[in-house]
């Protein structure tokens, strides 16, 4: 919910679309985000953003979704608003791995991203905070005596309001207690 209306919203990412901004053949990214609801304009979108905004929940500031846009040093923000999305800002934070899911697993409130590497056991995690200063990424590489292809999984099975960070291993069946990670 970017616009803090109750309701869904959808973001749709496009890349290496035309540039209508641009007078040449340049191409870009592009974000069509469309607020959610009973009723539609006759509008394809509600706000366009010419990055490729990641949805990031509410990792900062107000409760409203949030979205980011990530390079190997740094990360910007762009908080959810009764408008739509508008850039809060950019912090130098070194971050490898895709993106494997979120969920809040310190259980402050906001949404924590967790980014993996399928080759490596490594894991980054970036809290989140109220202020785009409170964002934290740490490094972990837990153990683990088995070794090949694994996943990870977040969530809060217990459903006590703390997310879980799960690595699975292999064949679904495999799965046992030795392979979840507590952060």
């Amino acid at each position: 919910d970017v616009n803090g209306d109750g309701v869904r919203d959808w973001i749709y990412r496009y890349g290496g679309v035309p540039d209508d901004r641009a007078t040449g053949p340049e191409r870009t990214a592009k974000t069509f985000l469309r607020f959610g609801g009973e009723t539609f304009s006759a509008s394809y979108y509600d706000q366009l953003v010419y990055r490729s905004l990641i949805p990031a929940g509410d990792l900062v500031g107000s409760a409203n979704a949030d979205a980011i846009v990530r390079d190997s040093a740094s990360i910007a923000v762009f908080e959810g608003g009764s408008g739509g999305y508008s850039e809060t800002g950019t912090r130098s934070l070194s971050i490898n791995g895709s993106l494997a899911g979120t969920g809040d697993l310190d259980g402050d409130g906001f949404e924590d991203l967790v980014y993996t590497n399928r080759f490596t056991p490594e894991i980054t995690i970036l809290f989140g905070g109220q202020a785009l200063s409170d964002l934290e990424a740490q490094s972990y590489e837990p153990a683990f005596e088995k070794d090949g292809r694994f996943s990870y999984a977040v969530g809060d099975p217990d459903e006590d309001g703390t997310g879980s960070l799960l690595r699975i291993h292999g064949d679904s069946r495999d799965f046992g207690p030795d392979d979840s990670l507590s952060i």
